[in-house]
């Protein structure tokens, strides 16, 4: 199964959704986004994600890929995005934006913990820029 993710960045913190109690990895945290459909390419069910989940449009332009992780039958595919719209969450119990330092302190869906780990520079350096370009 194929699933997209966004990293979106705003004023040097991460947003991190909250699963919801009757989803699987119940109250965990991850990266907003979904499963691809078919037909749809990355950037078309990433765009359609977040707009089912946050009601956010976002210019898909924008979006940069950093890369994919794979776990048996699940290959996620991150992208970030600077964020600079209104959220308004749908399907998930609580949003929280977190520095890339917490994101460690909070139960994370196994390859969405993966990523930070293996992302974590890249992560710090757009967090950075987040903060530059605001």
């Amino acid at each position: 199964m194929n699933v997209v993710c966004a990293l979106l960045i705003q004023r040097g913190r991460v947003l991190l959704a909250k699963r919801p109690a009757h989803k699987n990895k119940a109250h965990h945290w991850e990266f907003p986004g979904g499963k691809i459909h078919p037909g749809e390419n990355e950037i078309k069910a990433l765009a359609r994600e977040l707009l089912e989940e946050l009601k956010l449009q976002v210019d898909v332009k924008k979006f940069k890929k950093i890369g994919d992780l794979e776990d048996k039958n699940l290959r996620l595919h991150f992208f970030y995005y600077f964020l600079q719209e209104t959220l308004s969450p749908q399907e998930h119990s609580s949003l929280g934006w977190f520095k890339i330092e917490d994101l460690k302190n909070h139960r994370l869906c196994p390859l969405d913990q993966k990523a930070c780990r293996l992302w974590e520079n890249s992560l710090k350096n757009l967090l950075t820029q987040s903060l530059i370009e605001t």
